[in-house]
């Protein structure tokens, strides 16, 4: 039985992670505008109401539809500053906080290509909602709440973040940041890449400025590398599989592991496996394509991505013959990959656990009756990894930590070179012509959770709020993306509402396989629109609080 109905519209839907996300979003309907305003007013509106895991500080791949059927992708993704190079850090890897460890904001650089390329509406009318948000506050929820009460201990070292969060009543006012935002209403890119606001982020990303220990570190982004930053439209990564077509970003995301998955699993009846055999078969698929992930994905500006080879069906059905019905404990890419210092069969870097990177980062998807369609994964520049900046209300990011320094690897730290991100939007067409944006946040959880959506969809029939409800399982048998980048050989985790018996079974076979919460993984949402009826449909996980889904 669903525990929320699905959303059904003919002019336009909204799933966003927070229900005032949504509702401005669907603002942009009524004013005339389309999907790209309605994601853009609702991505920009979430920077505000979710601080504690998204800002304009951070980043925000974005994945379009266009009306004509083509898909087009959004790099979304900061460079490393000219000053980032391996010696200005420790020498076991970038720090997981710290303004030395921010790539360039590329958030609002995004949000600006999308609407420039794709919207209707002024920009000024696509920032009106988030303006009010910040100026006249919004209701503080209890994930917020305790956000905040969880980091009260920093606001001594870091005083604009204690200025900002640190009296927050029932309601939280920002008006640092309805300043900003309104610089960017008035002046478009300028308002946030050059002027007061760039110059004063350059000043203090510049300085040296605690951490969260409360240790000083000297930051290493300068003017001229906000000014000369500026994302890209790419062509997305495509695969057909079973009738459905599926686009993902490049290999500067992880994106392309959800292909992988897809293709190694392309032989099997999925639907008719039994609950063990498939949480089993899973597991063993994500290790091949999280351990290729590993060795080969990094910004392809930077280096060369063998992706047609790891896409391809010959070379899954290949990787396939290594799975047997005991659990593998060795990390193994394939295509003949280098040796790496983490495909040993112990945990040799540390392990952070997954909860640690279920909570950052939100995500959102519009449609709309012509067909266009985004699906947007905003992240970083939360406000407990890094300190809010002075009079701008917003804080840095810290996604540098998913560099390596290892020579020729593709994801090693280069300035002006992308980080391999998580971050990783989905669209989908299938077989019978409905078409899917959809995402979800979760750190390495994302291609994960989004993959076995997905899968309930195309191949088990169900509904978009049905799948968006579906128990979860999530590997963890792979380096974390997040410093300090630790694994758990054979390690798995099963929501629980799996049935205990494909937890013991697991384990016989090896799995080091636990049972978190009943709904502890993600928060996916998702938008569907069928080409023959014209009907739309939207679909929100009801774990981590608010997302919310608002057809019109």
């Amino acid at each position: 039985m669903n525990r929320r109905p699905d959303i059904v519209s003919s002019r336009g839907v909204v799933a966003a992670g927070h229900h005032l996300a949504a509702t401005a979003g669907i603002r942009m309907f009524a004013c005339g505008g389309n999907a790209a305003d309605a994601a853009a007013a609702a991505g920009f509106a979430l920077a505000v109401l979710e601080p504690h895991l998204n800002g304009l500080g951070g980043e925000c791949p974005i994945l379009v539809r266009a009306p004509d059927g083509t898909t087009h992708a959004i790099s979304g993704q900061g460079w490393a500053p000219a000053a980032a190079t391996p010696d200005r850090f420790p020498s076991s890897g970038i720090p997981g906080d710290g303004i030395a460890s921010a790539a360039v904001p590329a958030t609002v650089d995004a949000w600006i290509l999308l609407v420039d390329r794709f919207g209707k509406l002024p920009l000024r009318e696509i920032l009106k909602p988030a303006i009010e948000l910040a100026a006249d506050g919004f209701p503080v929820d209890p994930r917020l709440r305790t956000a905040i009460e969880n980091n009260r201990y920093l606001f001594k070292d870091w005083p604009a973040t204690g200025a900002a969060f640190g009296e927050a009543g029932a309601v939280l006012k920002q008006a640092d940041l309805a300043r900003t935002l309104e610089s960017i209403a008035a002046k478009g890119r300028e308002g946030f890449y050059a002027g007061r606001v760039a110059k004063t982020m350059a000043g203090f990303l510049k300085g040296a400025h605690p951490d969260r220990s409360g240790l000083p570190v000297q930051g290493l982004m300068t003017a001229a590398d906000i000014s000369e930053y500026a994302g890209a439209w790419e062509k997305p990564v495509e695969i057909e599989w079973r009738g459905c077509v599926v686009s993902k970003c490049g290999a500067w995301t992880q994106g392309p592991v959800f292909l992988q998955l897809l293709r190694l699993l392309e032989g099997d009846d999925l639907a008719a496996l039994p609950e063990t055999e498939w949480a089993h078969l899973y597991l063993e698929c994500a290790k091949l394509a999280f351990a290729d992930r590993e060795a080969f994905y990094g910004d392809p500006k930077f280096a060369e991505v063998p992706l047609d080879r790891l896409l391809s069906r010959e070379y899954a059905t290949a990787r396939r013959k290594l799975i047997g019905q005991e659990a593998s404990r060795v990390l193994r890419p394939g295509a003949g990959a280098p040796p790496l210092p983490w495909t040993s069969g112990s945990a040799d870097r540390g392990y952070e656990p997954l909860a640690a990177h279920t909570g950052d980062t939100t995500h959102l998807d519009a449609a709309d009756k012509d067909g266009l369609m985004v699906a947007a994964t905003p992240s970083g520049g939360w406000f407990d990894s890094n300190p809010q900046i002075p009079s701008l209300g917003f804080a840095a990011g810290t996604r540098l930590q998913m560099f390596n320094f290892l020579e020729g690897h593709p994801n090693r730290l280069q300035p002006k070179k992308r980080p391999r991100t998580t971050l990783t939007p989905s669209l989908a067409r299938l077989p019978d012509g409905r078409c899917l944006a959809f995402g979800t946040p979760g750190g390495d959880g994302q291609d994960q959770w989004t993959l076995q959506f997905f899968l309930n969809i195309a191949s088990r029939g169900m509904s978009l709020q049905e799948a968006a409800e579906a128990p979860l399982l999530t590997s963890i048998a792979f380096p974390s993306s997040f410093a300090p980048h630790g694994a758990t050989p054979a390690g798995a985790t099963l929501e629980g509402r799996f049935e205990k018996k494909t937890l013991e079974e697991l384990m016989v076979r090896g799995h080091l396989a636990t049972i978190a919460g009943r709904w502890d993984f993600g928060r996916v949402t998702g938008v569907a629109w069928d080409p023959k009826t014209g009907v739309m449909t939207a679909g929100v996980s009801p774990r981590r609080g608010n997302a919310a889904a608002i057809g019109v």
